[in-house]
């Protein structure tokens, strides 16, 4: 199955990317979150098969995230592979901060939720959830555009497309 999204963060963020999992399903996006996917076997391998078969990596940057060895290898995989990437802001830091993430994600837009103290469910047009799902939109987009037109309309199908 193919993903529109991949969400990566820290135990520690699961409450608030859960809520942010259920919104962007509720937007008719397929996303991939490891409580929801992962069925055993060896970790790496379902965590790398799962960030091949996700258009758009979503990552919830905190100071944890980013002292993560899992986290900084789920990140670095999806750098290494140009995926189209969104970063969310959890905590104020500098990249600097960040350690070895930080320099790659100097390239990245980062969406910096950790202003707005009701994200994710503020959905108002100057709320983070909103800048958040609008950039998964246009990385989706980009998507289409490199791969050949398959964005979230084929999201559920099987195994069958020519990505």
């Amino acid at each position: 199955m193919t993903f529109d999204v991949f969400l990566s963060y820290q135990w520690d963020s699961q409450e608030t990317v859960k809520k942010v999992y259920e919104q962007l399903e509720k937007e008719n996006l397929s996303v991939w979150m490891d409580i929801n996917e992962m069925a055993g076997g060896n970790l790496h391998a379902n965590l790398a098969e799962a960030l091949q078969d996700s258009r758009v990596f979503v990552c919830f940057i905190t100071e944890k995230y980013t002292q993560s060895k899992n986290c900084e290898n789920e990140f670095s995989y999806a750098y290494e592979k140009d995926m189209n990437m969104v970063v969310v802001m959890l905590e104020d830091m500098t990249l600097d901060d960040m350690g070895g993430i930080g320099f790659k994600m100097a390239r990245l837009l980062r969406i910096n939720a950790f202003g707005d103290k009701q994200f994710p469910q503020n959905r108002s047009p100057q709320g983070q959830y909103t800048a958040m799902l609008q950039s998964v939109r246009n990385e989706l987009e980009k998507y289409k555009e490199k791969h050949g037109g398959t964005g979230s309309e084929s999201s559920s199908d099987d195994d069958d497309d020519d990505e």
